[in-house]
């Protein structure tokens, strides 16, 4: 072989090669420059994280200042007042209604008459009576006499005696029969129901009226089994009455049965509340707030301020503008109030709001500091 064809092998060889060249060349500079614009890349985020670390406020929270306060444990039970005194008036002779002497809704007072009765027949046996009465009066008198002068014997004056009281008691009988053809009142208190009206008959033993004692009046709630013994050591209630406006009463404990009632189980407890004005009328609604105990200084926050998992409770605490994470335990609850008995003290401030957001140890920024759970 000639060196010029040697030479035209060698120039063939490599123009054959230079595509591939050209080609790994291209693909090495694609590899730096991805490198570097990589490299750059995580240049620029560590300076802008460093930047954002430098500037971020943390996350924005509001936190309760803690001071003892109040809470009790209680619960809320429905109940129903009742008249201290419902009593039926019944009639005592028969007869015919001849006037009616009250009115529903007036207040009347012992022995005061609700009605009057037909009272002709009555008034005759009482006449006829008090004749027989009078009658065997002077006959034990002349009896009495003639014996001091012992022209009657013992045996005619014992049974002119005899005669003489039997006379008085038919008497008083009728006398008694008469008057109650006024039928009476049986206490003070309120005419709920006139039953009757003029001209009807009524028999003994009918119900004519009904009369409501309503100062005191008592309310009566059924407490659960479970809730008997906290009962028990209670003896002030709070009553409210949604139909006089959600107004409270303070009651006291009256009766507190010693069987369950049937079908609810449930043990009645009658509470005693003074009713000057009137104002409770019977068979209102009730709620009965009854408290089981009571703490006067105990630490509380909103139970939405605790976070609970597996068991185990926990708030944030702040200090130096960050937070620490800390174990409680949890005492009464009352409403959306929960009691702290351990982990807390008074004067630590913990984060009630924005708590959600946190981890132990994080920075915060404080927007607000209260120091009463209502301002929330």
């Amino acid at each position: 072989m000639t060196p010029n064809s040697e030479k035209t092998s060698f120039r063939t060889f490599w123009f054959g090669k230079l595509p591939y060249l050209v080609l790994l060349l291209l693909i090495l500079l694609v590899g730096v420059t991805v490198l570097a614009v990589s490299r750059k890349a995580e240049d620029l985020e560590k300076e802008r994280s460093t930047a954002l670390a430098s500037e971020d406020p943390g996350v924005n929270v509001v936190v309760l200042n803690l001071s003892p306060s109040k809470i009790r444990d209680r619960i809320n039970l429905p109940g129903m007042t009742a008249p201290w005194v419902r009593l039926r008036v019944s009639a005592e002779v028969a007869g015919k209604v001849s006037q009616k002497l009250a009115e529903e809704g007036q207040n009347i007072r012992k022995g005061e008459a609700l009605y009057l009765l037909d009272d002709r027949d009555y008034q005759n046996s009482f006449n006829a009576a008090k004749a027989t009465f009078e009658t065997e009066k002077a006959t034990h008198a002349r009896l009495v006499e003639l014996y001091g002068e012992q022209l009657a014997t013992r045996s005619l004056l014992d049974s002119a005696v005899a005669a003489l009281e039997s006379a008085r008691s038919v008497m008083e009988t009728a006398r008694l029969q008469l008057d109650r053809c006024r039928v009476r009142a049986g206490m003070d208190g309120i005419i709920n129901r006139m039953l009757v009206e003029p001209g009807q008959f009524v028999a003994v033993g009918d119900p004519v009226a009904e009369i409501l004692q309503l100062n005191p009046i008592k309310v009566t709630v059924g407490i659960p089994e479970s809730d008997i013994h906290a009962v028990r050591q209670v003896d002030t209630f709070e009553v409210r009455l949604d139909a006089l406006g959600g107004k409270i009463f303070t009651g006291k404990k009256h009766h507190f049965s010693r069987s369950a009632e049937s079908t609810a189980r449930l043990y009645d407890l009658e509470i005693l509340i003074d009713n000057p004005e009137g104002e409770i009328l019977s068979d209102m609604f009730a709620r009965v707030d009854i408290v089981k105990r009571f703490s006067p200084f105990a630490l509380t926050l909103p139970l939405y301020a605790v976070i609970s998992a597996g068991g185990s409770h926990s708030v944030f605490v702040e200090k130096d503008g960050h937070v620490e994470k800390r174990e409680v335990r949890l005492g009464i609850q009352e409403g959306w109030v929960v009691e702290i008995t351990s982990g807390l003290e008074a004067g630590e401030r913990v984060v009630v709001v924005g708590q959600r957001d946190l981890a132990h140890g994080q920075k915060i920024t404080l927007i607000k500091e209260i120091h009463d759970i209502k301002e929330l």
